[in-house]
């Protein structure tokens, strides 16, 4: 039935190749395909983490990379197709105990023994486009506050639908994303949005006990609408609208101002239940729940700092996390505010951007985090404490004879704030290598 589909909407190419075939090389059907081009990475990833308790050290080595062609356009049609593959190179037992939490999402956290059989159809799309309009149809990633590619592993997130761009005018673009189908980010295969649930940590419900919905949630769709309006220059307005089919939905509001040299950022997440909910056993707020975030940045000419404030009041935050990253102001690697409530992120985040004839192209980054979170179990799904946490990122592309090939080093060290055994599990270091030619 979708081969079908996808052959009605190709029909206009075939008429259009065939009554205008020989007039110009990129007119002819041939051509639409001979004329294309290719692009892709070669990735590999080292990860290690050695837990402050003495338990969940784990290390992991993941090579892989992504081929992708793109047709020719013809009348503003294209057709797009990309396949990723992963190798476990070697690792530690990644299926025995805590060990590994981290290191598992390099593969497919699905099968957590499994080294070889690790590829995926990752796009695979029909695009029209013209100046105003961008439709796509298939499988394709779009990036948004909570549904996003967050390609920091090894496979990001992808999803499978419709999406809709439209330009309204110069300042004003109205986007529409309808989702059936998702493969979350570290697994193989596509599955329908009530079966994703629930991949990852299921975590505890509100009385402390283990949630147990995998493969116990009813939805069939999300349906995503965005707008971006930038009414005057230095003035941005976004607004995204999530609507999880059967389980909740989802207003988020950003507002930011850009000076010479400043920069103020305001977030706004409200989260409510749809009339008729039947999905308790996963979204068990009673009350709305809101996010509120702000960042005020400082740049300079090579650098800049920036604090920031996120807040999570009125019920927990629920979005799956099989569904994207969330990509708040505030957000840094390793954190989230999803499954919390009454939770206070506290963060800064320093940049520094080397351009020198000797050392082109080197971004080093600092974060630093304190949150501190209710101990009550109807506000913490995920039984975490208060901690502080460090990262420390350094990226440099490579010039001349390496042209293309990019290495990223990321230190994440957290601390507990509290004593007891259960939350000195949730210390650690951890060190990822990442080396990336892309082409």
């Amino acid at each position: 039935m979708r081969s079908f589909g996808l052959l009605i909407l190709l029909l206009p190419l075939f008429s259009f190749s065939q009554n205008h075939c020989g007039e110009s090389k990129t007119k002819c059907f041939k051509d639409f395909f001979a004329n294309g081009s290719s692009h892709g990475h070669f990735r590999n990833y080292f990860m290690t983490t050695l837990g402050y308790s003495g338990s969940g050290d784990a290390f992991a080595n993941a090579s892989g990379g992504a081929i992708a062609y793109r047709t020719a356009e013809i009348q503003g049609f294209q057709l797009g197709v990309m396949g990723i593959f992963t190798f476990n190179t070697f690792s530690s037992d990644l299926s025995a105990g805590e060990g590994g939490s981290w290191e598992s999402q390099l593969f497919d956290v699905t099968r957590p023994e499994e080294k070889t059989d690790l590829d995926r159809l990752e796009e695979l799309f029909l695009k029209y486009e013209n100046h105003k309009v961008r439709l796509i149809i298939g499988r394709f990633d779009f990036d948004t506050p909570l549904m996003n590619p967050a390609d920091g592993r090894m496979k990001p997130y992808v999803y499978s639908g419709v999406g809709l761009n439209y330009k309204v005018k110069k300042t004003f673009t109205f986007g529409s994303r309808f989702i059936n189908n998702i493969s979350p980010r570290s697994t193989t295969h596509f599955h329908g949005i009530g079966e994703n649930i629930g991949v990852y940590n299921n975590g505890f419900d509100h009385t402390g006990n283990q949630n147990d919905y995998h493969h116990k949630v009813s939805s069939d769709y999300v349906w995503v609408n965005s707008m971006y309006w930038s009414p005057k220059s230095g003035f941005n307005v976004e607004y995204h609208n999530y609507w999880l089919d059967r389980i909740n939905i989802n207003h988020f509001l950003s507002l930011e101002r850009e000076w010479a040299k400043w920069s103020l950022g305001l977030e706004y997440l409200n989260q409510g239940k749809l009339l008729g909910t039947i999905n308790q056993v996963y979204f068990d707020n009673r009350s709305n729940s809101n996010v509120l975030v702000g960042e005020l940045e400082k740049n300079w000419k090579k650098w800049s700092m920036a604090l920031n404030y996120s807040t999570v009041f009125g019920g927990k935050f629920l979005f799956p996390r099989e569904f994207g990253r969330e990509a708040f102001y505030g957000s840094i690697s390793r954190i989230r505010l999803e499954g919390k409530n009454n939770v206070h992120l506290m963060g800064a985040r320093q940049e520094i951007h080397f351009q020198g004839k000797k050392l082109k192209d080197l971004e080093i980054i600092a974060e630093e985090a304190l949150m501190m979170v209710s101990d009550n179990w109807k506000d913490n799904k995920y039984q975490e404490s208060d901690m502080v946490q460090v990262n420390l990122e350094m990226d440099y592309h490579f010039h001349n004879h390496l042209k293309g090939m990019e290495m990223k080093l990321l230190f994440a060290n957290r601390f507990s704030l509290q004593d007891d055994l259960a939350s000195a599990v949730e210390g650690f270091s951890q060190i990822n290598l990442i080396t990336n030619i892309n082409f």
